[in-house]
């Protein structure tokens, strides 16, 4: 599990990079009809994480044997490598908010963060952690609900932050 969780995270590097560029930028407070910047940078990112994604798909493999530098054999991969798919799922689906939770942080005041995504998020986590993750298969399972949720949150919440020009 920590194996797969490890190498899935090195998909995060492109995508944290893109959007640590675009990041004032998007949380300018005077977005008004610049607001397609936030779209394509959006855009930007779903293309490269499917990309990413198709790497993982591709190399994913070979990917686990070498970070595992010899600890696992060629033989014990694939049980290691569906746990990599499920882990890479999450992390691309949190990649996907990485623009909008950027947006957010600058615009938004970090109470109305904390009540509206941080404190749902953790109670959501926790339910969907206890209740779904039993085995590291079941765990890398979990993430992605619990990713999706985030996202959802994050959804919610930049909505209403930019339906407001104050934030929210």
């Amino acid at each position: 599990y920590g194996l797969a969780l490890k190498t899935a995270n090195f998909f995060q590097m492109i995508p944290v990079a893109i959007v640590a560029v675009f990041g004032v930028r998007l949380g300018r407070k005077d977005l008004g009809s610049e607001k397609k910047p936030l779209l394509q940078l959006s855009i930007l990112m779903l293309a490269v994480c499917c990309f990413q994604a198709m790497l993982g798909e591709f190399w994913g493999r070979e990917l686990l044997l070498l970070i595992s530098r010899g600890k696992l054999l060629p033989a014990e991969v694939e049980p290691v490598f569906k746990v990599f798919r499920l882990q890479m799922m999450g992390v691309l689906i949190l990649c996907m908010t990485h623009p909008l939770t950027t947006f957010l942080s600058a615009r938004a005041r970090l109470e109305q963060i904390f009540l509206w995504v941080n404190l749902p998020w953790l109670i959501m986590s926790a339910a969907i952690y206890g209740l779904l993750a039993t085995n590291p298969l079941s765990a890398a399972e979990a993430n992605i609900w619990v990713y999706l949720a985030y996202a959802i949150l994050i959804l919610i919440a930049g909505r209403k932050a930019w339906t407001t020009q104050s934030g929210f």
